[in-house]
This record gives structure tokens, sequence and C-alpha cells, in this order.
């Protein structure tokens, strides 16, 4: 490109791989997102109308699209750190007290999307679409997927599914069901897999799904309470599931004030006093 100079990878999807790169100009350091030969350029200026859109400090701001002999690329701004997929694999697993820090950050980042104001699904929320910063704050990356709902019959903010598209193993059942309707339900059961993966340090089977393997049985060291939020994120029927972020943020509240009161005996969530 002649604006840009690329670096080199950091990362790869199914239809485009990322690179750190740098103003040819100024020196200051980008990332790229460059599509696949052959790539339609509705899909990079999907993404960035999107993300031009929002205004967050855990969102990447978006610089521009090019398309030079043939060739697709997004510029956005370059979010230093490591994934939490890399952050697993570097550790083992994430610490509960960590990981309820993390997810509330979480909450803060999806409740400003499914809100009133953007009404986007993530639909791709997973531990390589968490960047970590150098500080520990969460930014999320890769709004590819990403679409906005309209408000359905019930007033819930809700979206077709025309293609089958997520992550197995986090993306929630609906999303597999052609013609579907997603509601903000489904990134819920994204942020509850990302929870297993990280406090478990077991990436979830998507094919034992139905008998999955219980949390605190991956690690003993988990309260009763985070199991409680992490399987009631993970519910196969929407209406058992948690409806809002709101609620797993108010509960992921409520075990951070335990930890700060008690760090060896947990008394977790409101509707599940006492669960050690």
């Amino acid at each position: 490109m002649d604006k840009y100079i690329l670096m080199k990878k950091l990362g790869e999807g199914g239809t485009a791989g990322v690179y750190l790169g740098a103003d040819r100009l100024t020196g200051r350091r980008v990332a790229i997102k460059k599509y696949s030969q052959g790539s339609d350029l509705s899909a990079a200026e999907h993404e960035r109308c999107l993300l031009e859109s929002l205004d967050h400090l855990a969102i990447p701001k978006v610089r521009e699209v090019l398309c030079q002999n043939g060739t697709i690329y997004l510029v956005m701004e370059y979010v230093p750190g490591e994934t939490m997929k890399d952050w697993i694999i570097r550790t083992g697993r994430i610490p509960e007290e960590q990981a309820v820090c993390w997810g509330m950050e979480l909450c803060g980042v999806l409740s400003y999307l499914h809100g009133s104001g953007n009404r986007i699904l993530f639909r791709d929320l997973k531990p390589g679409n968490i960047m970590i910063s150098p500080t520990g704050q969460i930014r999320l990356i890769d709004f590819g997927a990403a679409l906005r709902m309209s408000v359905g019959a019930n007033g819930t903010p809700q979206v077709t599914s025309k293609e089958l598209l997520g992550t197995p193993g986090y993306a929630a059942p609906e999303q597999f069901v052609r013609q579907g309707q997603l509601t903000p339900a489904a990134d819920i059961y994204a942020l509850g897999a990302t929870l297993y993966h990280g406090l478990s340090g077991y990436r979830p089977d998507p094919s034992s799904s139905s008998k999955r393997i219980p949390l605190r049985k991956r690690n003993r060291n988990i309260s009763k309470g985070m199991e409680y939020i992490v399987q009631k994120c993970l519910e196969k029927e929407l209406d058992r599931r948690y409806q809002r972020v709101e609620q797993i943020k108010r509960d992921l509240e409520d075990t951070a004030y335990c930890y700060r009161k008690n760090k060896k005996k947990l008394y977790l969530l409101r509707s599940f006093r006492q669960v050690n």
C-alpha cells in the first residue's frame, strides 16, 4: 500500500488476516485487516460503518477502507497487548477474581452495544476476539460478524439470522438455525462460554454441549456462585438464560463484593445466597 507499511501478521480469521502496520508519513502504528482476494468491498464497509458509529473505550477506532490492486484493507486503531486466548494458553486458567473483573468489563461493553442507542449484536464473542491491554483492560476486536438489530413485536432487539455463522463451542445454538431470530441472549451465551474456557482452561466442546462437564469438576477452586453464573449464561433454552447483560453484571458485582469481604468463604448472588 502507498500509505501504510505491513510489518507483521497478528492473526487470521476465515476471510481476512490482521497485520500490524505503520503510517508511512507519521510512523503511527495501526492494525490493518487485509481481506482475502475476491472479497466483497461491502464487508469492509459494513465493519467500518459500525465502528464509526461507536464511541467506547473498549472498542477500537477505525481510520479508513482502502482498495488497491484488487485487495481490500480496513485500517484501524492498533490495540497493544495479547488476546485472552493467548493469555489462557500462557497461564493455563484465569483466576476467578480476575475473571469477575474482566467479566464485568465485557458486560459493560456488551451493554453499550445492545443498548437502544446502538442495538448491535456482536455474534462472535470468544477469547480470540478479546484483547487484554498491557494495563489489564479489556478491548473488543473484530466486528466483522456484528449486525444491527431492530425492535421486535415484544420490544426485544432482534435480528433474523440469514446465515449459519459463529464459532462452534462459543456460538449460541440458535446461531446455527437458518432464518432464526437472534437476540442479545446469543452474545450472553458466548460470554458464558468465554468465561467457562477461561476459568476451566478447557475450550468448550461443541460436540458435547448437551453434556458439558460442570465448571467445578474442571476446576474445584471455582465457587458455586460463579458456576451458577456461567451455567445460566450457557442454558440452551432461551427462557432459562440471562436475558440482559446487566443481570450478569449485577451478579458479578455481588461476587466482587464477596471477594473484598472474605476471600475464603463466598456468599454469592442475590438469587443464590450462601452457596458454599
